[in-house]
């Protein structure tokens, strides 16, 4: 049984709110290089993509 002033649980709620903010961070990532590649406006601008563009985002 644990404490009420645990420090397990707001361990757990930590990991478990870096590893969401690592898994948008990847999404919106990969929204946006679909968008910069497959947009005609963006195929046209041909914008230069600075950064990790080096594969499927896992």
């Amino acid at each position: 049984m644990k404490s009420p002033d645990s420090d397990a649980d707001d361990y757990a709620d930590l990991t478990l709110k870096k590893i969401e903010d690592e898994l948008a961070v990847a999404y919106y990532k990969k929204e946006l290089y679909a968008f910069l590649i497959e947009d005609v406006g963006m195929q046209i601008l041909r914008p230069k993509i600075i950064g990790d563009l080096r594969g499927p985002v896992s």
